[in-house]
C-alpha cells in the first residue's frame, strides 16, 4: 500500500515550462545551411532548464515542473520559490499571473531576457513585459552576445556578431564577494526602484525587488549553463543562495540526498549518495519504532534514535519506516 497509495511530498520550487517558449525557440533556431550564423534557442533553453534542475537536485532542492497553463490557474501558491528559465518569449497574461504570485509571498527567480517578445514571437519594443518591469523594478538597458570559458559550444562567429569576452557578474549589495558566470547573453539594465545585485563592466547585470508580500531576481544572463556546462562552484553558491533566502530546506541526511514516500503510519526513504566515494552517515528516525532496509531484506537496530547507513559512491537505499 505505501508504494501503490503513498504521495510524495510536493516540492518547494517550481520550474515554469511554457508550450508558447518552446516552439518560439523551436522555430528561431536555424537548422539550414546558416546555422551556425544563429543561435540555437531551444538548445538554449533546454541546455539552462538542465543546470537548474542539477543544481537543485544535487543539493536535495526536489523540483517540480509547473506548465503555462497551470500557472494562470494559480498553480504556483503552493511553492515557495518559481523559476524562469530563459524566458524569452511570453505573454501577457502570465507576465501578469507571475506578478500575482510574488505579490501573494512567493520568490520568483528569471533569467534574461524575460517577455522580450509575445507569445505570438512579436518583439516588443520595451524589451521586458510591463507586469514584469513593474515585478523586478527595472527596465531592460541592452543585451549582448558573451564568448565562453573554453572551446565554443554555442557562440556565434565572430566575424558576424559582436561578442564580449568571457564574463563573470559580480555580486552586489548584500550579495558582495558572490559571482555569476555568464553564458551567451549578457543583459543590463535600468533601475526603477529595484536594487543591483549584479554588474558587469557595462552596468546592472542583475536585481532584486520587493514586491508586494514577495521578492523577485531578474538575472542577466542564462544562469544554468554555469552549472550543466562548467559546474562552476561560485555559480552554483550563488544560485542556491537565492532559492534558501526564500526558506526553502534541502531534504538530505548529513551527505546523502533523501526522497519521501508517505502512507499513513509509513514512510519509504529513498537516500541517494550523490558523491563518488563510499559515505557513512547516522540517519535519524526519531518517531519511527520499526525501520527496514528494502533492498536488503533486513530489519535495522535503532540506537539512540538513529540507524547507520553505508553507502557506495552513487549507491542506493530505501529505507521503510513505520510509527
Amino acid at each position: 500500500e505505501l508504494f501503490r497509495y503513498g504521495k510524495v511530498p510536493r516540492a518547494q520550487v517550481a520550474i515554469v515550462t511554457s508550450e508558447d517558449l518552446y516552439h518560439f525557440a523551436e522555430a528561431s533556431s536555424d537548422t539550414g545551411p546558416y546555422a551556425e550564423a544563429r543561435p540555437d534557442a531551444l538548445r538554449h533553453l533546454q541546455h539552462t532548464i538542465k543546470g537548474w534542475h542539477r543544481c537543485l537536485w544535487e543539493e536535495g532542492v526536489w523540483v517540480d515542473f509547473v506548465e503555462e497553463k497551470e500557472v494562470l490557474e494559480g498553480g504556483l501558491k503552493s511553492y515557495r520559490v518559481a523559476i524562469l528559465p530563459f524566458p524569452v518569449a511570453l505573454g501577457d497574461e502570465l507576465a501578469e499571473a507571475l506578478r500575482e504570485y510574488v505579490a501573494a509571498g512567493g520568490t520568483l527567480i528569471s533569467e534574461a531576457c524575460p517577455g522580450r517578445a509575445d507569445r505570438y514571437g512579436m518583439a516588443r519594443l520595451s524589451g521586458m513585459a510591463d507586469a514584469l518591469m513593474d515585478l523586478f523594478g527595472a527596465e531592460h538597458e541592452s543585451l549582448s552576445l558573451c564568448g565562453e570559458w573554453g572551446g565554443q559550444m554555442w557562440s556565434p562567429p565572430r566575424e558576424r556578431y559582436e561578442v564580449l569576452p568571457p564574463t563573470e557578474l559580480a555580486g552586489d549589495g548584500p550579495y558582495s564577494g558572490h559571482a555569476l558566470r555568464a553564458s551567451f547573453y549578457v543583459e543590463t539594465y535600468r533601475v526603477r526602484g529595484g536594487r543591483p545585485i549584479l554588474r558587469c563592466d557595462r552596468g546592472v547585470a542583475g536585481v532584486s525587488n520587493d514586491h508586494g508580500r514577495g521578492r523577485g531576481f531578474l538575472l542577466g544572463t542564462l544562469a544554468g549553463h554555469a552549472v550543466a556546462t562548467y559546474d562552476h562552484a561560485q555559480s552554483r553558491a550563488f544560485m542556491l543562495k537565492l532559492v534558501k533566502e526564500a526558506g526553502v530546506l534541502p531534504e538530505r541526511c548529513g551527505r546523502l540526498l533523501r526522497r519521501r514516500r508517505v502512507w499513513k503510519d509509513q514512510e519509504a526513504w529513498f537516500l541517494i549518495n550523490p558523491l563518488d566515494r563510499e559515505v557513512e552517515e547516522r540517519v535519524e528516525v526519531e518517531g519511527f519504532r520499526r525501520v527496514e532496509d528494502l533492498l536488503e531484506g533486513k530489519s535495522l537496530p535503532i540506537k539512540g534514535k538513529a540507524v547507520p547507513i553505508a553507502l557506495q559512491a552513487f549507491g542506493i537505499c530505501c529505507l521503510v519506516l513505520r510509527r
